[in-house]
């Protein structure tokens, strides 16, 4: 197939000279020679145009060739193929070559426009909107790729707005009938081909008119502002409309619009030029204006023009006419009636409310200014706080209980300059009650009288009625009563238990045992309170009296079981008294003495005092067998007069008769004891309770030994450890700057390389050595006792710090105080040492928390006397390579210390404490 034939492509240009070489077969493939090169079956065009040399395979025109005779309508590529047999010299090996000729176009051909196109016209309208696309005429050109362009000799409207796109003329920008210049337009067009030759021809455009323009309307104000109720009539504008358009395009009309249609109008309309209307803007007669009946104060007047044209285009303007304002309006009060509330005692200048109102005019007009009447200036004052609102303050201090409301009028006034209109508003203030007052008994001391009710055991007595009152309102004025407990615990004080008063209401009850016998009058504070916030009470007094019940019967005391008497006593007289009690009053303890009737013909007794007397004479009554003596049988009684009357038991005593020569049996009778539970009990009541009195009494003895001897061991074990606290100072003392921390033992200090270390570096610690107090093992401390400085001990589990001679000093210099205070140096030294502060105490500053310092002269700061210097967190690079031991605060040694140690004390600091502090102990011992 041919696919598989080798190819070659020679390329040729059209109207090359005849016989020129096109190419060379031999050469081209490197043939043998002897090689023989033959056209197979050429068309007759091939064998017109070309020649193959068949011994040297050179390939060669035989005529003209014109590429546009050859291939018309082909600018792209002339081709013409044909085949060549070839026959190898020496092997006489056949092939086939196909051989593609290709002929270039040469510029042998000028572009050229139809003779018809020379006058092409195109009609525009200026409304048309890009992109727009109109036909062009063609430039003809026999070769190939001829470029058409708009010359440059079109004018700036054409060269802005169109370009050629193909055989298209393009409208990329809108035509302007009223801005352009010239109404038809010339296009210059320009076709030219690839070798630069040119031809030229014109297009002839017309913009036509189009109602695109809409009437321009320009106000000229001539007044721009009208009075507020001005009726007379005013030109106000010139109206000036232009509407570019030609023709009835142009033409306009003007109109006012809704809703001032009839409020303005326009008159004297003139034509000036072909483009320019010209109107009088002017408001009518008897038309005025409300300014505050207007949006912003001011007249909106719409002007509408209309043009002429097939499709009417309008155009609008509005003209703004202010109106000036007149003080026509009075001020409005936000409310006729203002009700505010105000708490009594509320101090003065207390802001009790606003009142707010507003004018509707402008300026001055509506400037607003408050004010109250006589009636309300007294107690109260008005504030102006901006325009349209005003503050009441309270002038005074109101007491609810004297007024309560207070009614006044405000009156608010603009400050028109023409005429001042003015509107007033009531104010209604109302005083808040306070619990200010004390609630007030009606009388200050209430006695009632009840009946005693001993044994009933009534469990309510009403005893009376209370009144009270509050002159407060509300919740401040509600009473609720109540009866002192102090009173009620004195009555138990008294002996007088079981008694309970209370309130119901306003009414007084009690409960328990009123027995009159134990207490008469009964003593009773009450409080009334009210249930305000403050609570306030009042007090009076109570008095009750109880009245006798004749609930307890007579007895009678001191009766002996023996009465002597001789025989020789003569009628009348006295044997014995009788004396009897009655624990009730009046009738009810009025007694009447009883004898028994048996020996009534010998005794009689007096019945309101007692006294039994011999009635008649006792020597006929001897015993026949001469006994010497006689006895009689006396029952005695008593009764009181309570209704019905209560009797006592009745009581037997003896009367012994004797003569003279009688023995002395009489007077050995036993004598009679008092009565018991015979009595009515009394007696033996009472013994119970003086035995149950020694029993409580007994009770109270041994808890008062017990708190006794508690007080004497705590006091004890006080003293001691006073005693022992006292013998550590006396230790510290003696010696001074050696101090241990039991709490924080380190054995470690006790090796002699680090001791030698700290002393080669300037400092000393003490070792935690108990049994060397004086710590002589770690460092020469003889001299410590010269050291100044203090410790401080922190009470709680913290820091320990120390406090030096530098804070007694005031701040002076070491020179200073040395010499002003050097006779004090020794006393304060002891005392230093010595002293420990009870309380927690902060350190001065920052400088009372240092890291360690290596203590070389020139580093070493001056004012380190008395310091502590403390690493707490051994964070410093420095300290920590050389203090491996963070925690505890090291000083510097004292000038003496120094001198014993052999070492110089130039440029030390002087008078420098000798201790150290540990880090985060819980006490200092």
């Amino acid at each position: 197939s041919q696919d598989s034939q080798p190819t070659v492509t020679f390329y040729t240009k059209e109207e090359i000279p005849i016989g020129n070489e096109i190419g060379n077969l031999k050469t081209r493939f490197s043939y043998p020679d002897g090689s023989q090169f033959n056209m197979l079956f050429p068309d007759s065009e091939i064998r017109r145009l070309f020649r193959l040399d068949s011994r040297t395979g050179a390939l060669s025109t035989i005529a003209r060739l014109d590429r546009e005779v050859l291939c018309p309508n082909k600018p792209l590529e002339c081709l013409r193929t044909f085949n060549v047999e070839v026959k190898r010299g020496g092997t006489g090996q056949e092939e086939v070559i196909v051989i593609r000729l290709i002929i270039n176009d040469v510029n042998d051909q000028r572009p050229k426009f139809e003779a018809k196109h020379k006058k092409f016209r195109i009609s525009i309208p200026e409304s048309d909107n890009p992109p727009s696309y109109y036909s062009l005429p063609t430039a003809e050109d026999g070769d190939s790729i001829d470029t058409t362009i708009i010359g440059k000799a079109a004018g700036k409207d054409v060269a802005k707005s169109f370009y050629i796109s193909g055989d298209k003329l393009k409208q990329n920008q809108s035509l302007d009938y009223e801005k352009i210049r010239k109404k038809v337009l010339y296009i210059p067009l320009v076709a030219e081909d690839r070798g630069g030759s040119t031809v030229e021809t014109y297009v002839e455009l017309r913009v036509t008119d189009c109602n695109d323009h809409y009437p321009n309307i320009t106000v000229e104000m001539i007044e721009d502002k009208i009075l507020e109720n001005d009726e007379t009539e005013k030109v106000l504008a010139r109206i000036l409309v232009v509407d570019e358009d030609e023709g009835n395009n142009g033409t306009v009309d003007c109109v006012i619009g809704v809703p001032n249609k009839r409020k303005f109008q326009l008159t004297n309309r003139i034509t000036d030029g072909q483009y320019k209307t010209i109107y009088k803007l002017k408001k009518l007669a008897h038309v005025s204006f409300d300014r505050e009946a207007t949006s912003g104060g001011e007249v909106r007047v719409d002007i509408i023009c209309t043009d002429k044209g097939d499709s009417p285009r309008v155009g609008r303007k509005e003209v703004k006419i202010m109106i000036l304002d007149e003080n026509d309006n009075a001020p409005r009060i936000e409310s006729k009636l203002y009700t505010f509330r105000i708490h009594e005692n509320s101090p003065p200048n207390t802001l009790v409310g606003r009142v707010t109102a507003r004018d509707d005019d402008i300026d001055e007009n509506a400037r607003l200014k408050f004010s109250l009447h006589s009636d309300g200036s007294r107690n109260f004052v008005i504030r102006n706080q901006g325009n349209n609102m005003a503050e009441i303050y309270s002038a005074v201090s109101f007491d609810r209980e004297q007024i309560d409301h207070y009614r006044f009028t405000v009156t608010v006034a603009d400050s028109g300059l023409k005429e001042q209109r003015t509107s007033t508003a009531t104010v209604e203030v109302t005083i808040v009650d306070e619990d200010d007052s004390v609630p007030t008994f009606q009388f200050r001391e209430y006695m009632f009288r009840i009946e005693e009710d001993y044994g009933r055991n009534l469990s309510k007595r009403y005893i009376g009625e209370v009144k009270a009152t509050d002159a407060d309102i509300g919740a401040n004025q509600m009473i609720w009563y109540e009866v002192n407990r102090q009173y009620q615990a004195s009555l138990a004080d008294v002996g007088i238990s079981g008694m309970y008063f209370y309130f119901n209401g306003s009414h007084l009850y009690g409960e328990g045992n009123f027995d009159r016998e134990k207490q008469e009058i009964i003593n009773l504070e009450i409080f009334a309170r009210n249930r305000g916030p403050a609570k306030h009470k009042g007090s009076a007094r109570v008095t009750i009296t109880l009245n006798d019940v004749n609930d307890n019967a007579p007895s009678i005391q001191g009766l002996q079981k023996v009465y002597n008497l001789s025989e020789n006593s003569p009628a009348g007289t006295p044997v014995l008294q009788v004396s009897g009690t009655d624990l009730d009053a009046g009738e009810n303890g009025t007694l009447t003495y009883i004898l028994d009737e048996t020996e009534a013909n010998r005794f009689t007794i007096d019945g309101k005092h007692g006294i039994v007397t011999l009635s008649g004479s006792l020597k006929n009554n001897q015993p026949e067998d001469g006994f010497q003596s006689q006895t009689y049988r006396l029952g005695i009684g008593v009764r009181d007069n309570g209704n019905p009357p209560l009797h006592s038991i009745k009581y037997t005593t003896f009367v012994h008769v004797s003569s003279g020569q009688a023995s002395e049996h009489g007077r050995r009778v036993n004598q009679a004891t008092k009565p018991g539970n015979r009595a009515g009990g009394g007696g033996g009541q009472r013994g119970v309770e003086i035995l149950k009195t020694d029993q409580n009494l007994l009770i109270l003895l041994c808890l008062a030994a017990v708190v006794f001897v508690v007080f004497v061991a705590l006091l004890v074990i006080l003293l001691y450890v006073h005693a022992r606290g006292r013998r550590t100072a006396r230790n510290r003392t003696r010696h001074p700057g050696v101090w241990y921390d039991k709490a924080n033992g380190d054995t470690v200090e006790e090796q002699p390389s680090e001791v030698a270390t700290e002393t080669g570096l300037g400092f000393y610690r003490f070792a935690d050595n108990p049994n060397n107090p004086n710590g002589t093992g770690a460092s020469p401390l003889s001299a410590a006792g010269n050291a100044l400085g203090s410790i401080v001990r922190n009470k709680y589990p913290s820091f320990g710090y120390l406090s030096s001679i530098d804070k007694q000093r005031g701040g002076l210099s070491v020179g200073a105080y040395n010499g002003q205070h050097g006779a004090m140096d020794q006393q304060q030294q002891q005392q230093a040492k010595t002293y420990y502060e009870t309380t927690a105490g902060a350190p001065i500053g920052c400088r009372e928390k240092l890291q360690r310092f290596n203590r070389q002269p020139p580093q070493l700061p001056l004012n380190l006397i008395g310091r502590v210097e403390e690493n707490r967190y051994a964070d410093h690079q420095r300290y920590q390579q050389q203090h491996q031991h963070p925690g505890y605060a090291m000083l510097a040694e004292t000038p003496a210390s120094l001198a014993a140690a052999g070492t110089s004390t130039a440029a030390k600091p002087a008078d420098t404490v000798v201790c150290r502090t540990p880090y985060m102990t819980s006490s200092f011992v």
